[in-house]
């Protein structure tokens, strides 16, 4: 991911609505060595994003991200591989997250990735919504 993929990163973001970076955030972002960021391209068109926050030998997924036109390609699936080569390279061993309680396809998404759920947080998001934790490991 660069500079210039943010526009159609906050796109995508809009589109989907989960979450709220702003267009400073993400090129703050950016500048950190310890992100991952990777977009997946169509021709001329980003379609999909990641973005994982590698702390040691353990990190953190942000966000994984495919445009609605282009859902149920495969499209996240590549992402994600891709990801976790570049993530094994990089000595991680261990990637959590949280998704909401009521984001089936995400869990799905995670769970057929292996994912193990491991918990919830009551209450984690602002408008009072469970989320679930997951971890992959290497």
């Amino acid at each position: 991911m660069s500079l210039s993929d943010l526009p159609a990163v906050l796109g995508i973001q809009n589109e989907l609505g989960f979450q709220n970076w702003s267009l400073k955030q993400f090129e703050t972002s950016l500048s950190s060595s310890s992100l991952l960021a990777l977009v997946c391209e169509l021709g001329e068109e980003l379609v999909a994003y990641l973005l994982v926050q590698i702390l040691g030998e353990e990190a953190e997924l942000l966000s994984i991200a495919v445009q609605l036109s282009h859902k149920r390609e495969g499209i996240g699936s590549r992402l994600w591989n891709e990801g976790l080569l570049q993530l094994k390279e990089k000595g991680v061993q261990r990637l959590f997250l949280e998704v909401r309680e009521g984001n089936s396809a995400a869990q799905s998404f995670y769970k057929n990735h292996q994912f193990i759920n491991y918990g919830i947080r009551k209450r984690y998001y602002s408008d009072g919504e469970n989320a679930l934790l997951f971890r992959f490991d290497f």
